[in-house]
């Protein structure tokens, strides 16, 4: 069954970079100022350690597909609106209780005044049930869920067209 569905994930990809793909050119998804981008990548990668343990080394073909939809509004300088959704879904061809997918939608938004004010906010979500850890290595190799979101608020002022002073406030 796991094959099945690898070869027609792989069909599909493959029909789409001849057929589908041409519907999908910059000049045709986009209304007046509002910018549509539809993507989907694939990518395969063995990996001769899955378990990333010394005593188990286990390996596999990995199969990840990406699809990903951006949209964006461009104003005029620094007015900006842009969204998008990213999905990564890995399928593992032989151990298939390590498949797991990963969320990451975002917002950005961008306002700039006549005057040199602006204001820039960013907010980024990730959700996934990897087995391959965060930066402290917290329960390496096994499937965990994890979530995280960042938020990013600047507010600055520029003048004389070559300079700014900007404060930045990050949220984990």
């Amino acid at each position: 069954m796991q094959k099945y569905f690898v070869k027609i994930i792989i069909s599909v990809l493959v029909l789409s970079a001849f057929y589908i793909a041409p519907c999908f050119s910059e000049s045709r998804l986009r209304l007046g100022k509002l910018k549509i981008e539809p993507k989907i990548n694939y990518q395969a990668k063995y990996h001769d350690n899955i378990y990333l343990d010394a005593s188990n080394k286990d390996s596999d073909l990995i199969h990840t597909f990406s699809p990903e939809i951006l949209m964006g509004y461009d104003g005029k300088t620094g007015n900006y609106i842009k969204a998008g959704y990213k999905s990564e879904v890995v399928v593992y061809s032989s151990d298939s209780k390590n498949n797991y997918e990963t969320h990451l939608p975002f917002l950005k938004l961008g306002y700039k005044s006549p005057r040199g004010f602006y204001v820039k906010a960013e907010n980024k979500y990730r959700h996934t049930k990897e087995p391959y850890s965060d930066e402290e290595a917290y329960k390496l190799g096994e499937r965990v869920e994890r979530w995280n979101n960042t938020g990013d608020l600047t507010v600055g002022y520029e003048f004389a067209k070559k300079y700014a002073l900007e404060l930045l406030y990050t949220n984990f």
